[in-house]
């Protein structure tokens, strides 16, 4: 009997260890869920019309739903909303019955997503009307970064009836990653876009970033709308620190760039530091340490103060001769282009003179700021050469001379001509030729604008300088200021070398 039951053990053991040792497979229930949820019925269906102003909505998906704030919107928005969720539906009341003859959305935006955290990619809209009549216009448009260009994911674009946003709005869309948004369902009528990257929903007080409206937008119109947004900044700028560089020049630094002209008479008198365009060199002809001065700065969004500066008492006689400021090496590379910026590293004074193969070429200077200097030359520069630029008492204002010798290698590009014909209804209109890094400013004769570049792929811009400040000004939503009106070239500009590029816009 011992034997019998000692077998018995040794067989349970093995069984043991054999179902240990066997193969594990995967659980049942199908591949993994990577699926947003998908809208299976509406009442009211999507483009329904005659619909009863007492309507109640329900949704159904194909799944279980997660909603989180501000999942399911309505427009326009009516005054009570109640929501009710079930597992695969959602059912919305109204605390009182809707408009007659008006169209509306229901939004559901990228907050709805299934018990995965598979939210859906991009907004969802059913419309329908109270009346006989189904609001059918359409806008299309990109938002980007006025900055940098690019474009912006999930920013939200409130569609408005009234110029100045006060009521609620009309519609509302979000981008997607190219930038991309449509509002559809709109009136005949014209229509105010504001934007924002507010996060599904406009708060024009955290935002990052903001876009005021230079001009409505038609909806039946068939172009594409451009909004650029701009940091929402609404704090004046503030004097971090002054520093006496020597007896006559002292070095201000601001919390932000700022815009020049603000400083009244002493604008003349400064000029921004190379390598940091928050500070400004001052300059008097008459010791100013010691010295206060009443100022008044503004940024560039139009927020100013008035401030006091007071230069500091110490400080030495400066003894070091100007500079020239560089980015690279004394020998560059340059396009075959008819000019040439050089930029001082204090204002500064130079006999000139530029040669090719020690033969002397033709050249008008400019300044454009007390430190730096253009070299206007009477024709473009020819390829494969090299080109000399010899700087001889190379003085500043304090009798410190130096010389210097700049060497530039001509690059063997052949530049493309791109000439435009404008009907633009702005007298002070400005283009821009963008290439992904660096703008380029169309030179202006009559309506007709030119440049010459190198080749390659462009962006066409413009913008009515309505305050001629040769730079575009943003709008504010503080003391609330309308952007100059800015505009993309719908199609892509490709610039062979060699080839002349005609445009009509």
């Amino acid at each position: 009997m011992l034997k019998f039951r000692l077998n018995y053990l040794f067989i349970f053991i093995v069984a043991i260890i054999l179902s240990g040792c066997a193969k594990r497979v995967a659980p049942p229930g199908g591949p993994e869920d990577k699926s947003p949820p998908i809208i299976l019925s509406s009442i009211p269906a999507d483009n329904s019309t005659n619909v009863p102003v007492d309507i109640q909505i329900k949704i159904e998906f194909d799944e279980p739903i997660d909603i989180g704030e501000n999942a399911i919107m309505i427009f326009p928005e009516p005054a009570k909303i109640s929501q009710k969720i079930h597992r695969k539906s959602i059912e919305i009341k109204f605390g009182q019955s809707l408009d007659k003859n008006t169209t509306y959305s229901i939004l559901i935006t990228p907050k709805l997503a299934d018990r995965h955290g598979n939210n859906i990619k991009k907004p969802l809209e059913i419309a329908f009307s109270t009346g006989d009549i189904l609001d059918t216009l359409e806008i299309i448009g990109y938002v980007f970064d006025a900055i940098s260009l690019k474009p912006i994911e999930g920013a939200i674009i409130a569609a408005y009836t009234d110029s100045i946003a006060e009521n609620r709005p009309l519609k509302i869309s979000f981008s997607t990653p190219d930038g991309k948004f449509t509002i559809g369902h709109l009136p005949d009528e014209k229509i105010w876009l504001y934007s924002a990257n507010s996060k599904n929903k406009i708060d024009w007080e955290t935002a990052e970033n903001i876009s005021t409206p230079n001009i409505p937008v038609q909806p039946s119109s068939k172009g594409k709308v451009y909004i650029s947004l701009i940091p929402n900044d609404t704090i004046a700028p503030s004097v971090i620190s002054i520093i006496s560089t020597d007896s006559f020049t002292a070095k201000l630094n601001f919390s932000e760039h700022i815009i020049p002209d603000s400083l009244g008479d002493i604008a003349k008198t400064i000029w921004f530091d190379p390598a940091d365009s928050k500070s400004v060199y001052l300059r008097k002809p008459v010791k100013i340490l010691g010295s206060k001065s009443k100022i008044k700065i503004c940024d560039l969004l139009g927020n100013c103060v008035d401030t006091t500066i007071e230069i500091p008492e110490e400080s030495s006689i400066d003894t070091v001769p100007p500079g020239i400021i560089l980015t690279g090496k004394k020998r560059i590379g340059i396009p075959p282009l008819n000019q040439l910026h050089i930029t001082f590293s204090e204002p500064a004074n130079a006999k000139l003179l530029a040669t090719i193969e020690d033969t002397a070429v033709l050249f008008e200077r400019a300044y454009t700021s007390p430190n730096a200097i253009i070299l206007l030359f009477d024709k473009l520069l020819p390829m494969g050469e090299s080109l000399t630029v010899i700087l001889d008492s190379f003085c500043d204002d304090f009798g410190n001379c130096t010389a210097d010798t700049l060497k530039y290698d001509i690059e063997k590009t052949r530049l493309g001509d791109v000439k435009l014909s404008s009907a633009f209804e702005c007298e002070s209109s400005v283009y821009f030729l963008w290439n992904g890094s660096k703008k380029y400013r169309l030179k202006r004769d009559d309506n007709k604008y030119f440049i010459s570049v190198l080749p390659g792929k462009y962006s066409l811009f413009r913008f009515c300088d309505t305050d001629r400040n040769g730079r575009w000004t943003q709008g504010s939503m503080k003391n609330f200021k309308y952007s100059e009106i800015f505009e993309f070239y719908p199609d892509t500009i490709s610039v062979r070398g060699g080839w002349q590029t005609q445009i009509n816009w």
